[in-house]
């Protein structure tokens, strides 16, 4: 997870962010699988900022993925 937070942090300056999106994506499915749940809901929202700048299959995915991750908890 630590290597996600480091690919966002180095893309946080440029104007391209072309690995930030999966990025958050990858953090929110591992919060999930570990049940991590403090600041999983900036972390949807930072990725729900982030989903103009995808296209909408991959924003589509992306929604499934974490929907899917949040249902298996339940």
């Amino acid at each position: 997870m630590e290597g996600f937070q480091s690919v966002i942090m180095l893309e946080e300056n440029r104007s391209e962010k072309k690995y930030t999106f999966q990025s958050l994506l990858n953090i929110i499915l591992i919060k999930c699988r570990l049940q991590l749940y403090e600041d999983l809901s900036s972390d949807v929202t930072r990725i729900l900022k982030a989903m103009d700048k995808v296209s909408k299959n991959d924003a589509n995915d992306a929604i499934n993925s974490i929907l899917e991750a949040v249902l298996y908890l339940i």
